[in-house]
């Protein structure tokens, strides 16, 4: 392979390191940017805390599914940009919802099988919780309303 030389006049290598710098700098004030953006913007800089929605749905008794719903029927805030691939709540917005609020959702009813999947007890364990006052007792036809359960559920002391 053949060696070629360049000489290159002491004018033309100003400019090529000057280009350079020009390429390098924009390269950096691009993604300094973007933090820029994103710290003003969601204002995570700022110290506050954010929650995700896997970390909300388990906080709130809910599914992801749920919250996305939540979110797009008014119930919840926006979703914040924390970083390129990930998003979440600003926890003092978060705070600032009732329970209650969040809990009123439809007005569907589990059947003590359904109920046993969603503590994740047996049906049998479900009826001893009711006989002894722990789990509230089932509304009309023997079933539960779910609102009733999350509710409980949220009440109940953390293991």
């Amino acid at each position: 392979m053949p060696v070629v030389s360049l000489r290159l006049h002491q004018d033309d290598l100003a400019a090529i390191r000057a280009e350079l710098e020009q390429v390098v700098a924009h390269y950096f004030e691009a993604h300094a940017g973007e933090k820029r953006r994103a710290a003003n913007d969601n204002r995570i800089g700022q110290g506050l805390q954010v929650i995700t929605v896997a970390e909300l749905a388990r906080q709130r008794g809910k599914s992801i599914r749920q919250i996305y719903r939540m979110e797009r029927e008014g119930r919840l805030p926006r979703r914040v940009q924390v970083s390129r691939r990930r998003v979440g709540y600003l926890l003092h917005e978060i705070e600032g919802i009732p329970v209650e609020a969040v809990l009123v959702t439809d007005r569907r009813t589990l059947s003590r099988e359904e109920l046993a999947a969603k503590l994740s007890v047996h049906t049998m364990t479900v009826l001893q919780l009711v006989e002894s006052q722990e789990l509230p007792p089932p509304a009309a036809a023997g079933e539960w309303r779910e609102s009733d359960i999350d509710q409980w559920l949220l009440s109940r002391p953390r293991a």
